[in-house]
């Protein structure tokens, strides 16, 4: 009997394990309810997931976009807020979305500094925050530098005399210093092989020119800054100029190196390679991210095989201009330049690249990476 009394009770108990309900149960029946804009129904099933599971992602994502809708904005704070805390490669698309949402929080609250230095980090989405913020900033008097920020316009035009009948395009990759006054203070010229009298000319010119200084949005003041500069020109017409500015820590900054080349195939049908000069600007070892490059180089070179699919002889080579955040996410990426002459293949490839999750910088910081990549079609 008493045997008999054990197994019924395990029975029940087993029973009862089986139906309780869990975190999950509880976050599908918050967004079923969430459907019909029952924002404070909703809340409350996240709330009971959250109470048997406290740290569930999808829970407090959930119980945040309640509260936004409810217009409970420091508890969604709350709630988004602790993911950033808990977050991980499983939960990357909750955290970056968790971190979206903090950032237009702080936009309603007209907190425009603090949504900026958030929103700078996002991405691509972040960057209609970072507008509507600079644009409430602006109506103040503010003057200010970020990545989205409109330097002076530049309009380098090499003279004749340094550009040789035949001689090879100017390809050319400067940092220089800016201090908080938007004053170029000092530089350091990295240039391709025959180009040391172009690297010149072009340095003198820079000096001519006022920057907006550099604004560090969490200590609230102008600071001084390193501006990566790449100048591409042939002999026809302006040179071609992009940069990107980033704090000055007080950390030494390693002038860039060339990439060890990287070449995989693609089903006997393509070759592409990291040819060329690679820049890096940041704490993250090139070494680290030319291996990041080839785990990922499938999806690029797939992008390529569409192109080629079209045009058998497409060939040429892309320069892709990316920043790594603080997190390791690639918060910009695009074309600098191309000689690929295919839309369609060059935002592929960008976006392909964008996509890369990489280690976080150390110290943190953000870490600057021009990468070449050549493709041609297999013999």
């Amino acid at each position: 009997m008493v045997l008999r009394s054990l197994l019924v009770a395990l029975l029940f108990l087993l029973v009862a394990c089986a139906t309780a309900p869990t975190a999950d149960s509880f976050v599908a029946q918050g967004k079923e309810v969430a459907k019909e804009k029952k924002y404070e129904e909703a809340l409350a099933f996240y709330e009971k997931a959250l109470a048997v599971e406290p740290n569930n992602i999808s829970a407090l994502f959930n119980a945040g976009v309640a509260c936004a809708k409810l217009a409970r904005n420091d508890k969604a704070l709350e709630y988004f807020e602790k993911i950033m805390s808990l977050s991980d490669m499983n939960n990357f698309s909750h955290t970056e979305e968790a971190r979206y949402n903090i950032a237009s929080i702080k936009l309603a609250q007209g907190k425009y500094k603090e949504a900026i230095a958030i929103a700078l980090v996002v991405g691509d989405d972040g960057e209609k925050i970072v507008e509507k913020s600079l644009e409430k900033l602006r109506e103040s008097g503010f003057v200010y530098n970020t990545e989205v920020q409109v330097q002076p316009e530049m309009k380098l035009v090499f003279p004749p005399e340094l550009i040789e009948k035949g001689s090879a395009p100017a390809d050319i990759t400067i940092l220089a210093s800016i201090d908080e006054k938007g004053t170029l203070t000092g530089t350091n010229c990295y240039e391709a092989k025959n180009n040391q009298k172009f690297c010149e000319f072009a340095v003198e010119y820079l000096k001519t020119l006022t920057f907006i200084p550099a604004y560090d949005f969490a200590s609230d003041k102008a600071i001084s800054s390193w501006t990566f500069f790449n100048i591409f020109a042939d002999q026809h017409g302006p040179a071609s100029i992009s940069w990107h500015s980033f704090p000055d820590t007080g950390k030494a900054l390693n002038p860039p190196e060339a990439f060890a080349s990287s070449q995989k195939g693609g089903d006997g049908k393509t070759s592409t390679s990291s040819g060329g000069t690679a820049v890096v600007m940041g704490a993250i070892d090139r070494k680290i991210i030319d291996e990041f490059i080839k785990i990922n180089l499938g999806r690029v070179i797939l992008c390529y095989e569409r192109g080629l699919a079209n045009e058998p002889s497409l060939a040429g080579k892309i320069v892709v201009n990316f920043i790594i955040s603080k997190t390791g996410v690639v918060s910009s990426s695009k074309i600098q330049r191309s000689t690929m002459n295919s839309p369609s293949v060059e935002s592929c490839v960008a976006e392909a690249v964008g996509d890369i999750l990489f280690p976080e910088p150390k110290g943190g910081g953000i870490v600057i990476v021009n990468y070449p990549f050549v493709f041609k079609p297999a013999p």
